[in-house]
């Protein structure tokens, strides 16, 4: 038993040092005309989210549809997307609207990145890459593997929200209302169903 606690900690311990010491690289490419603006989120503890949860959201910039994951996204609306297991309402896995329909009002800190037509291709690539939650590789791990798919700053997979938290703060983000597209109830999709 002490051996575990033991393991358990160092592995807190580097997760912690991590996160604090490996400030985000800054990896901006010039891209043609922006379509879609890619926010990663963190909302902190909350009453759904315990440990705190990490999430995209993207804007359509657009006048048209553009396709992000396996959702069409609608002219000047916005998705939100995520790994779930707590709270997911059809099982475990990628969900497109749950932290929409849920937090329209929520304070988050956030990042954000705008995406090209290539860009986006690279980004939608990943988010459909997978369709996985579990302690390890979980809401934390899947936000931050498609946010660096992108242009802007990299995160380091951090395990813990409150980590992603830390990362983003280093880069300027601060704690503000974040408005999002509401897609009411009906809209909530969990990945293999597109």
């Amino acid at each position: 038993m002490k051996k575990l606690r033991f393991a358990v900690a160092m592995i807190l311990a580097v997760t912690l040092f991590v996160s604090v010491f490996a400030f985000p690289i800054d990896v901006s490419a010039e891209g043609g005309e922006p379509i879609v603006r890619m926010w990663l989120c963190e909302t902190g503890i909350m009453p759904k989210y315990y440990a705190g949860h990490a999430f995209l959201y993207f804007e359509n910039l657009t006048d048209h549809t553009v396709t992000v994951g396996k959702y069409q996204l609608p002219a000047g609306e916005g998705v939100s997307l995520s790994s779930h297991a707590v709270n997911a309402p059809k099982g475990i896995g990628v969900y497109y609207n749950v932290e929409s329909a849920h937090h329209i009002d929520a304070d988050l800190y956030a990042a954000s990145a705008d995406l090209d037509a290539e860009q986006l291709e690279v980004v939608n690539r990943k988010i459909t890459s997978t369709n996985h939650w579990d302690p390890i590789f979980n809401c934390v791990w899947y936000a931050v593997i498609v946010w660096n798919a992108g242009p802007g700053k990299r995160v380091s997979f951090c395990w813990l929200p409150i980590f992603v938290r830390l990362q983003l703060t280093s880069c300027g983000a601060k704690l503000y209302p974040f408005r999002m597209f509401d897609p009411g109830m009906d809209r909530i999709y969990i990945q293999t169903e597109l």
